[in-house]
């Protein structure tokens, strides 16, 4: 039954023909309203599983097949073209700019971690000193003499 009409779309049958009996009226709409559902079924069945095809379609995007190193050989491979200007634009080690930031905030990083390392020994050996002096004044005082 669609909203704003009070009689359902059998799709063709006719359930107003006086020759039918109840039961067969039944019968037909029963058979109508199964199609109807097997044809919104069908139809769900099918938005789900283009929805899966154009998931697996953008996961396989997402993983940059057609642009990987061996994709983009296969392709220069089965062109022919070994010319050199297709070369890649690699550079040497310590020619880069990111390179070099890199290990100087490298060196940064272990200089941090060096002088924390260092104050955490010294706060420790501190500590330990203050300790070992609380120990020792602690038994000479309490020392009675015999």
């Amino acid at each position: 039954v669609k909203p704003g009409t009070t009689s359902l779309q059998t799709g063709g049958v006719d359930l107003d023909d006086p020759n039918l009996s109840q039961e067969e009226k039944d019968l037909r709409l029963a058979l109508a309203l199964q199609q109807q559902e097997n044809t919104a079924a069908y139809e769900e069945s099918k938005k789900r599983q283009e929805s899966a095809a154009a998931a697996k379609k953008n996961r396989t995007t997402r993983s940059n097949f057609s642009t990987s190193l061996a994709s983009i050989r296969k392709q220069q491979k089965e062109a022919g073209d070994d010319s050199p200007k297709h070369a890649s634009a690699y550079t040497a080690p310590g020619t880069s700019s990111d390179e070099q930031l890199a290990h100087e905030l490298s060196k940064v990083e272990q200089t941090t971690a060096g002088a924390a390392k260092l104050m955490d020994k010294i706060v420790q050996n501190s500590s330990d000193a203050k300790v070992a002096n609380k120990l020792r004044t602690g038994r000479s005082t309490t020392r009675t003499h015999i």
